[in-house]
């Protein structure tokens, strides 16, 4: 009689402790909500030039022509609000566990824009050596990717680290221990 006690005690009582850490995750993820901004968005700007000059044979002056161009790219890295994965439970010890499951992080947004452009003749086609136009579009866009190869597995990996540190003032704030994981893509 006194383990069937005990059993619809712990029954009762862990039916408690689960509502409690329920009521808990809702207020955990309103929080995540409203500091989203801080939490997916990592921003990097990127920048990439373009330079081209020739000689000009017709300019009586003798002034080579010249073609400058600065593309500014802005790049989002994060997470998409609706895949992390929010739950509270609690330990063997009855220390409560803020459990956090993220997707990798990942290129939210792209935006890519010509900052700064210079010629002297308005007319005048970038050319490579050989005397065949370039284009110019092609060529800004090898260089950025180029960039992006070197420098984006960095940024994702400062976008994990950040969003532990949050995750972690999080947990603390909270009063509880931090189990985050990221899955894998």
């Amino acid at each position: 009689m006194k383990k069937f006690i005990l059993f619809i005690f712990m029954i009762v009582f862990l039916t408690g402790c689960d509502k409690k850490n329920d009521i808990l995750a809702q207020e955990i993820k309103a929080q995540v909500s409203k500091d989203v901004g801080y939490l997916s968005n990592l921003e990097v700007l990127y920048g990439v030039d373009f330079t081209n000059k020739s000689k000009n044979w017709k300019n009586w002056i003798g002034l080579d022509d010249f073609y400058v161009r600065i593309d500014d790219a802005s790049v989002f890295y994060g997470y998409p609000i609706d895949k992390i994965k929010i739950h509270v439970s609690s330990n063997m010890n009855g220390d409560r566990v803020l459990n956090v499951s993220l997707p990798a992080p990942e290129r939210i947004s792209f935006d890519r824009q010509i900052s700064n452009l210079k010629t002297r003749n308005k007319s005048y086609e970038p050319v490579d050596e050989n005397g065949d136009i370039l284009d110019v579009e092609k060529e800004m866009t090898k260089r950025l990717d180029k960039i992006l190869d070197s420098y984006e597995p960095k940024m994702l990996e400062f976008s994990a680290k950040v969003t532990e540190e949050y995750f972690e003032m999080l947990a603390t704030n909270y009063g509880m221990k931090l189990e985050l994981q990221f899955e894998k893509k």
